[in-house]
């Protein structure tokens, strides 16, 4: 459980956008993306997690990013329960392509949303089969 807390808005901008969680420190959760469920006031939502440093982007404290399929909404302030329900892979390394501005900023957002279509697409052949 934790409060979703304002990110950089990156996720949004690329169309995927993310719930994030500042985890406590002492975590122990490995690395990588995940399959969830993410509990919000009395629904529950199906999604994809990412759990670690975004090094394409800032290299700052591990974070919580969990894009909930079929939600649209605020959830700023909101406490919310994410439910691990399966291992996808480790994070990705960084794009070399990363940049703050121009051309560099356009591949690494490409690089970011195609991994994240991916993830949607391993879970959801895994929740069907």
């Amino acid at each position: 459980m934790g409060k979703v807390i304002q990110g950089q808005k990156l996720g949004r901008t690329l169309g995927f956008p993310t719930a994030n969680l500042l985890p406590d420190p002492s975590c122990r959760l490995r690395h990588g993306i995940y399959a969830v469920r993410v509990v919000v006031r009395t629904n529950t939502y199906d999604g994809v997690a990412s759990y670690g440093r975004r090094p394409t982007f800032d290299n700052g404290p591990a974070l919580l990013e969990a894009y909930l399929f079929d939600f649209s909404g605020d959830l700023y302030g909101e406490t919310i329960e994410v439910l691990f329900t399966g291992w996808i892979r480790l994070n990705p390394q960084r794009f070399r392509c990363a940049g703050s501005t121009g051309r560099g900023a356009k591949c690494a957002s490409f690089a970011w949303r195609a991994n994240r279509q991916r993830d949607a697409v391993i879970l959801l052949s895994q929740r069907n089969s």
